[in-house]
């Protein structure tokens, strides 16, 4: 199952204090530690906005928020396609329009690992290692959102994708 990821250019602390001073638009905000395979201890969120199931590891200088949706789902069904749309437009503001995200099949990210290392998002340099390799990937894959957020209907979308 490769999910919905949206990579966030923000460190671990700067995000873990924008959702904790937003704790109240989450429905069943939940943190927790855990550690990682090489022993350090990180923080956990998982919660529900726009009725969508999130997980947010907060472990480096560009972090990650799991979207509970299958990106296949989301490319080939326009009822997924819309929740997406909803998700985001909920998520930029609560992040005050103030992101650099992309929106990108889980997938990819197994592939950066294998060529930059598993633990590359720890990097000082994480977030141009991610924007470059990215621009080498098939557009299929991965959206760059950007600003003023364009919502476009999933037909126009289906036809700009062939």
């Amino acid at each position: 199952m490769h999910l919905i990821l949206y990579k966030i250019n923000k460190k671990d602390n700067q995000l873990y204090d924008i959702i904790s001073h937003n704790i109240d638009k989450f429905n069943n905000p939940f943190f927790y530690k855990i550690k990682s395979d090489d022993g350090l201890e990180h923080d956990v969120f998982e919660g529900t906005i726009s009725d969508e199931k999130i997980t947010i590891y907060f472990d480096g200088n560009v972090n990650f928020i799991w979207l509970s949706i299958k990106y296949s789902q989301f490319l080939n069904h326009k009822s997924y396609y819309e929740r997406v749309i909803n998700f985001e437009k909920k998520i930029f503001k609560l992040f005050s329009n103030n992101l650099d995200l992309y929106r990108a099949d889980e997938i990819l990210l197994d592939d950066l690992a294998i060529n930059k290392g598993i633990y590359w998002y720890r990097d000082d340099n994480a977030n141009e290692i991610f924007n470059n390799w990215i621009q080498n990937e098939e557009r299929l894959h991965w959206f760059k959102i950007e600003l003023p957020y364009n919502e476009i209907s999933f037909e126009l979308f289906l036809k700009e994708r062939q």
